[in-house]
């Protein structure tokens, strides 16, 4: 099958019986429509002997009174005379004759005829009782004709051709119908395969090359069946013969057949091959017209994108309000104020529609801006309905969003792995800190004379304490900036909590000459956090407090309830001048001790605040002057409540 389909030889067949199909339909098609028009399909053969004869007369007459009422002056003036013939042969016929007689005595066949003067043809036909006679009246003509159909070989040879045609189409009647159904599913078949084979061929599949079909484009095809197609009606004019008409008309609707048939054939290639575009002459002139476009409408957007927004609104303004007067001019100088009027009413309702939408636009943006400025990093705009300058803003918020998701995401990956660092390192250094403690434990328990050795064993002892004490500041430092801390979130009795805290640090506050003030309420005040988180978050504050205050000054330690919050205040006048902020002193490593003089990481506030953010609280740090103040504030548990 694959090798009918890609043979040129069967296409080519499929395509002449196509167009032959096509001629067997003219020439059928002719056949019936000249049996419908006549009748003839209700007739015997008789009754279309004699219409068909009728019909010769007629002809006859009016080739008879065209010559005489429309004929050049020639033709009147000699068609009276006895050597001039209307009809070829018509002198050596004596199967037709006809009398043409005048009827008004002021009318003449030629400026030499008489009045009432008869022309006449075989007069001996019209004594013959075969002759078929038939009777025709002008204005002022009358036309008798005289046929004799018994041998028709007599008849001139017009009316001869015009009888065998006439007779013949009658004879062939049924057969033209059986011809014509045997064309229309011969021409279907073929149409059909061409369809199937049309792109396919043997060295197209192997090489891919682009064949003549191809290259051609398909306005060309199309120009040529257009051109093809006035043929027919050019044809439809032609005079004459009728056998030579038919076939003239046969041979102009087969080449229209073929015309168009092999437009479709070179569409369905172009298709299959997929060049329809790319040979198509429009198709490339409206790809050149869109890219033109396209340039202009970059060229001024390109232009509008350079005006600033506000030169922008002016010049809408400014247009608008140019039209508006325009029209109002109008109004007021017409007869008929009503259309001018009209149109103003229009300009205006456009004008406000365009402003109210240009400021549904703006709350768009608006609620974006907001939307982020809230956090939600994650929110778009939707450029739907915006437009130039408000379409770059909306990509701007939307960059906006995206950029800060990143910057975000990053801060956290940089956060984990920090904290990942500090937990590895720190579990590294924790394996020898251990032995070295072990060690330093054993080297005090020895008896040892060195006195000086005994002091290297105690800084050793001392400064390994700290260092153990710093990798676990660090650790917990990570993780509660992380939030990965578990906590065992129940009831905790803060007071209870604040004063054996309190009591812990006793003796360190006496020795650095400090008085601790408690303040507490009759009632007792629970809240819910992890208990030792905030024994840590106490402990951490006690420990700066120790270390940094004002030797012979007063420690306050204060627990109110306001409302549904349990408020914790720590107040102590500072050793050392505060000359930092209290954000940058809840920093991580910041000291306000910036000569360093004192142990410590810098560590314990932000290890306090983060816990209390851990635990649900608030945490606030306030500095007037040597003033040292914090404030952390948790959510009580009411009366009621488990």
């Amino acid at each position: 099958m694959n090798r009918i389909r890609e043979s040129l030889a069967a296409k080519t067949a499929a395509f002449i019986i196509t167009i032959l199909c096509a001629a067997v339909l003219v020439m059928s098609g002719i056949v019936i429509a000249v049996n419908i028009e006549n009748q003839w399909y209700s007739m015997d053969e008789s009754e279309v002997v004699n219409d068909v004869a009728y019909q010769m007369a007629l002809d006859v007459n009016y080739t008879i009174a065209d010559n005489i009422y429309y004929g050049y002056d020639e033709i009147s003036e000699t068609v009276v005379s006895d050597d001039y013939e209307l009809f070829q042969g018509e002198a050596e016929s004596d199967a037709l004759g006809y009398i043409i007689t005048s009827t008004d005595k002021n009318v003449s066949f030629g400026s030499k005829a008489k009045p009432y003067k008869k022309r006449i043809v075989n007069s001996e036909l019209i004594k013959s009782e075969d002759a078929l006679k038939y009777d025709f009246s002008h204005d002022n003509l009358n036309i008798q004709v005289y046929l004799d159909l018994t041998d028709i070989s007599r008849l001139p040879a017009s009316l001869r051709s015009e009888y065998i045609i006439s007779i013949e189409a009658y004879t062939y009647r049924n057969m033209a119908i059986a011809a014509a159904a045997a064309g229309v599913i011969a021409a279907v078949i073929c149409f059909v395969f061409l369809m199937a084979a049309a792109g396919h061929s043997e060295k197209r599949s192997k090489q891919k090359i682009r064949t003549i079909t191809d290259r051609i484009p398909l306005e060309v095809f199309a120009a040529v069946a257009a051109i093809v197609s006035v043929c027919p009606a050019a044809a439809s004019d032609i005079s004459g013969n009728k056998v030579l008409v038919a076939a003239v008309l046969t041979v102009c609707i087969s080449a229209v057949a073929a015309a168009w048939l092999g437009f479709i054939v070179a569409s369905a290639v172009k298709i299959r091959h997929h060049t329809f575009k790319e040979s198509s002459i429009i198709y490339r002139f409206i790809v050149w017209v869109l890219k033109v476009l396209k340039w202009i409408c970059r060229k001024i957007i390109f232009i509008l994108q350079g005006i600033p927004i506000v030169w922008k609104s002016t010049l809408i303004l400014l247009a608008g309000i140019i039209i508006n007067f325009i029209i109002v001019v109008m109004i007021c100088s017409s007869y008929n104020p009503a259309p001018a009027l009209f149109r103003w009413f229009i300009g205006a309702a456009v004008t406000l529609a365009a402003g109210i939408y240009i400021a549904l636009c703006m709350r768009k943006l608006r609620e974006a801006a907001h939307r982020l400025a809230e956090g939600d990093l994650e929110y778009q705009v939707d450029k739907k309905g915006l437009f130039l300058d408000l379409a770059k803003h909306a990509e701007d918020l939307n960059s906006i969003g995206q950029g800060m998701s990143r910057a975000v995401e990053e801060k956290m990956k940089s956060e984990r792995f920090k904290t990942e660092l500090i937990t590895n390192v720190s579990h590294d250094i924790k394996t020898p800190l251990t032995s070295i403690i072990n060690y330093v434990d054993l080297l005090k328990k020895e008896e040892i004379d060195n006195d000086r050795a005994v002091e290297y064993i105690e800084v050793l002892d001392r400064q390994s304490s700290r260092m153990k004490k710093l990798i676990e500041d660090l650790v917990e430092a990570s993780k509660a900036a992380t939030g990965a801390m578990k906590l065992n979130l129940e009831k905790c009795q803060v007071d209870v909590l604040m004063m054996q805290v309190a009591g812990e640090y006793k003796e360190k506050a006496e020795k650095a000459e400090l008085s601790i003030i408690s303040r507490q309420p009759d009632k007792k005040i629970e809240i819910i956090a992890d208990g030792r988180s905030m024994w840590r978050i106490f402990d951490n504050l006690m420990n700066n407090i120790c270390k940094y205050s004002q030797s012979g000054t007063r420690v306050y330690q204060i627990l109110e309830q306001h409302g549904d919050k349990a408020v914790i205040t720590y107040k102590n006048t500072s050793r050392y001048e505060l000359d930092i902020t209290a954000e940058e002193l809840m920093e991580r490593f910041v000291r306000g001790d910036k000569s360093r003089s004192t142990e410590g990481s810098g560590l314990g506030l932000s290890i306090a605040k983060n816990l209390t953010e851990l635990n649900g609280g608030t945490f606030d740090i306030s500095i007037d002057g040597d003033l040292f103040k914090i404030v952390m504030k948790f959510s009580c548990i009411q009366a009621g409540e488990a």
